[in-house]
This record gives structure tokens, C-alpha cells and sequence, in this order.
């Protein structure tokens, strides 16, 4: 374990190296380098599934469902990102990072992680439109009341604990 944080701490000098450089050829290799030793440590201090697989259906697709942690963990950082931008958790990375990094860490799909992240746009006073047209489903209504009555600052900080960032 402290060869992979020891890498991981190596590809974070190399990728704040490459930024102020400007070298963008390395910048890219250094994030992968970063966020799949972040995904080593968080996976090896988990102790228990995080996500389930689904048996094969006749098409060979093999399903995975999101558990409830999960799909909380990707509502906040969704929330936080249409309601206060990429750039509250991620300052010093384009939104395509930022939300590439966010998936990889929580493990589940870019896509999925954009499309909640859309539903909440569509529901606040976020420039993005979202899916203003779709009612959010109850359990993502239910959520957003809750979040929308705490502090900016607490939900940040949360975030970015499970995000691993402090």
C-alpha cells in the first residue's frame, strides 16, 4: 500500500509539472497514473462491495446495479456540480476531467454520473438547461430538498471527502 501511495504522490508532482508547463502530451498520462492509483488505495481500504452484478440476460449484457451508498455518493457530487460547478471540487481541471476523475473514484459510469448531474440542472437556477422537461424521479426530489437546505460550504466538504480530496 505505501508503493501506490508513493506512486500516486509521484504522478501528482508529475501532473502539477506538466500544468504549469503546459505540457499537455504528459498532463494526460499523469491523470490516468493519478486517478488509478487513487482507485487502487480506496479500493484496497473497502472492505465491502460497493456494487452488485447482475446475472447475464439472453443478450449476454451483463447488468450492474448501483447500491444505495453509491447512488447517494453520486448525488452529492452531481448536486455539487450542477450547483456550484466542476470547479468547486476541481479547480485545476475542465469539466471533462473533472467529471472523469469523479466516476472513475466513485466507480460507476461517466454517463451515469452526467446524467443525474443533468437531471438537477433541469430543477435549479444552473445557465444549463438539463432536463428541465423531466420531473425528477422521488428518491433524487427527496434528495434535492434535503441538500438544498444546507450550506454550500458542508456539502463541498462533503464531496470532496468522498471523493478523497480532504
Amino acid at each position: 500500500m505505501d508503493y501506490i501511495k508513493e506512486i500516486a504522490k509521484l504522478a501528482q508532482i508529475g501532473l502539477e509539472h506538466s500544468i504549469l508547463s503546459s505540457d499537455t502530451s504528459n498532463k494526460k498520462i499523469f491523470l490516468d497514473i493519478l486517478v488509478k492509483t487513487e482507485l487502487l488505495i480506496q479500493n484496497k481500504q473497502t472492505c465491502t462491495e460497493e456494487r452488485s452484478v447482475m446475472p447475464k440476460l439472453p443478450t449476454g449484457r451483463t447488468y450492474i446495479r448501483t447500491k444505495n451508498k453509491t447512488k447517494n455518493d453520486m448525488h452529492v457530487i452531481a448536486f455539487c456540480f450542477s450547483y456550484f460547478e466542476h470547479t468547486s471540487l476541481y479547480p485545476d481541471y475542465n469539466q471533462n476531467d473533472a467529471f472523469s476523475i469523479a466516476s472513475q473514484i466513485l466507480g460507476v459510469k461517466l454517463a451515469s454520473l452526467r446524467n443525474i448531474r443533468d437531471y438537477f440542472d433541469g430543477h435549479n437556477s444552473s445557465s444549463r438547461k438539463g432536463w428541465w422537461q423531466s420531473d425528477l424521479p422521488n428518491s433524487m426530489q427527496q434528495f434535492k430538498e434535503l441538500y438544498e437546505k444546507k450550506e454550500k460550504v458542508a456539502i463541498i466538504t462533503e464531496a470532496k471527502q468522498i471523493l478523497g480530496l480532504g
